[in-house]
């Protein structure tokens, strides 16, 4: 019996990338910290107050968190630029701004982000 082939395309989507399109769509008039794998974090979860807030924590791979206000989420994302905390990004109506691992890090908005 001979073998069909089968014709697919296979797609690679990064972790980052899949982020990129839920802010994109969900929060696109938000400010948002994405965190990475923050269940490794225990002390950072905590610190946060969201590690009973969210059943699924231990399944997660990021957690989002979104602000209406621009200095809540900058305030958060810096306490979160340490290297004892998970790598986390910045984003700004949907726009990617920065990651905590900048070494250039400013979060300056022009007034399209604002």
């Amino acid at each position: 019996m001979p073998k069909e082939f089968i014709k697919y395309v296979p797609e690679s989507i990064s972790l980052k990338d899949l982020v990129d399109t839920w802010v994109d769509i969900y929060c696109d008039d938000q400010y948002c910290v994405v965190v990475n794998n923050l269940k490794d974090h225990p002390t950072t979860m905590k610190r946060l107050g969201i590690s009973s807030q969210l059943t699924n924590i231990y399944q997660s791979e990021v957690v989002i968190c979104s602000f209406e206000k621009l200095e809540d989420a900058k305030t958060i994302f810096l306490s979160l630029c340490t290297p004892e905390h998970p790598y986390s990004y910045f984003y700004a109506k949907g726009k990617f701004i920065s990651d905590s691992i900048d070494e250039n890090l400013t979060i300056e908005l022009d007034s399209r982000n604002e």
